[in-house]
């Protein structure tokens, strides 16, 4: 006969696997259509989007994240360079110059107060900013002060995979409107983080939904890996908060770990990323061509279980994709 912590398991994962595989089934479509996007920027201008499809579905499921950190990753290499290369005129002679430019100014969404609009044109596919802020990686999120609940405001806080990326507590040195702050009490770092990336406007950009307009973005987590020049690290618009001080795992903390696999994997790795100084944030990934002046906008996809709390403004964009993507909270 089963032992209790036996039954336990097999109850928890019975439970866990079905919201899980909604869950797991939502990444996998978001990492599909990145590839798409990023794919269709490797080929010739006015080459049919048919032809990326085709592409990306010829890439083994469990080989897409792979591919799409790969070229993520290529793009933000070049992005990151150029930009060293404005302040340092002398830099390399090999970095090809960056051709759009972003401004936060009045939205066009009625109400929506500053928004973020492109200068230059964008081909679909290109990342076009990053997600500033200080990061908590999964395993010390239960460590800030409001936890669970996390105070937010101004609906700026962003997942990366399983990261809390916070946008709160910033200087934004080359755009003071995006510049972000909680009151004194509240704010869950000892100074402010600054950021030094034209491009890391990734908190300022408004929720499409209500305003006739569909996402000319999405949303795609990226890994700042260690091996970053250190002079260039100074671009990277975000930064891991330090551990407190490490509370003592308490009995139901290892009977969660005992019973949920995932959770203690995604624990493993997120120690594994702070002790190799690995930074998870988040791009913007432009979903079509994007004209000189656009606004730029994302579907924020807020959690449908918590539409009591949504602000007035919020109109779902996807309610099947948010679904799907909450099945776990």
């Amino acid at each position: 006969s089963m032992s209790l912590v036996q039954r336990l398991r097999k109850a928890w994962q019975g439970i866990v696997s079905k919201k899980m595989s909604d869950q797991t089934l939502q990444k996998e479509m978001d990492v599909f259509e990145a590839l798409i996007y990023l794919t269709h920027r490797k080929l010739p201008v006015n080459t049919p989007p048919d032809e990326a499809i085709a592409q990306a579905e010829q890439i083994p499921q469990e080989e897409r994240a792979l591919r799409v950190s790969e070229l993520v990753h290529e793009q933000v290499k070049s992005i990151i360079a150029a930009l060293h290369m404005e302040r340092n005129p002398n830099y390399a002679s090999d970095v090809t110059r960056l051709h759009h430019e972003l401004d936060v100014r009045d939205s066009s969404i009625a109400g929506a107060g500053k928004g973020v609009f492109l200068r230059g044109q964008v081909r679909a596919g290109s990342v076009i900013m990053f997600y500033p802020g200080f990061v908590f990686l999964p395993h010390l999120i239960s460590q800030r002060a409001d936890f669970p609940q996390l105070n937010d405001p101004e609906f700026r806080l962003a997942l990366s995979g399983e990261s809390l990326i916070d946008p709160y507590d910033m200087v934004h040195e080359c755009h003071d409107a995006a510049s972000s702050a909680l009151p004194e009490q509240e704010q869950h770092v000892e100074s402010a983080l600054v950021v030094k990336n034209r491009l890391a406007l990734g908190h300022m950009v408004n929720h499409a939904g209500g305003s006739g307009k569909a996402p000319n973005v999405i949303t795609c987590p990226y890994q700042f890996p260690s091996t970053v020049p250190e002079e260039l690290r100074y671009l990277i618009p975000n930064a891991l908060v330090a551990p407190t001080v490490r509370r003592k795992e308490t009995l139901i903390t290892r009977m969660l770990f005992t019973l949920s696999s995932e959770t203690h994997e995604a624990f493993l790795r997120s120690r594994q990323m702070e002790m190799n100084q690995i930074i998870p944030t988040q791009v913007l990934i432009s979903k079509s061509d994007i004209s000189d002046g656009s606004e730029i906008l994302v579907d924020y996809r807020l959690n449908p279980k918590k539409r009591r709390s949504w602000p007035s403004w919020y109109v779902s964009v996807d309610d099947e994709a948010a679904k799907r993507r909450w099945a776990y909270f």
